[in-house]
């Protein structure tokens, strides 16, 4: 039996969910959906120890462009 932590996230993730295989961009909006943002000083100690493999850096980028993000807009966009 599976139990569910946050049951009533289940429909706002379930687009991501339902995919067959989850990239990393994936698990980082997947982790916004579910647990929103949080403190500034564990958000620090995480964003020194996340790494990205290469599909999602592009996939980040790309949101960049087309949102006309500078660096500081787009970090605050990803920040967990």
């Amino acid at each position: 039996m599976i139990t569910i932590k946050h049951p009533d996230k289940l429909e706002a993730c379930s687009d991501i969910l339902q995919k067959s295989k989850l990239n990393t961009f994936d698990v980082i909006n997947l982790q916004k959906k579910i647990f929103g943002s949080e403190n500034a000083s564990i958000g620090q100690f995480n964003q020194r120890h996340k790494s990205y493999d290469k599909s999602t850096i592009i996939k980040i980028l790309d949101y960049q462009r087309k949102n006309s993000l500078n660096n500081s807009e787009l970090a605050h966009t990803f920040q967990a």
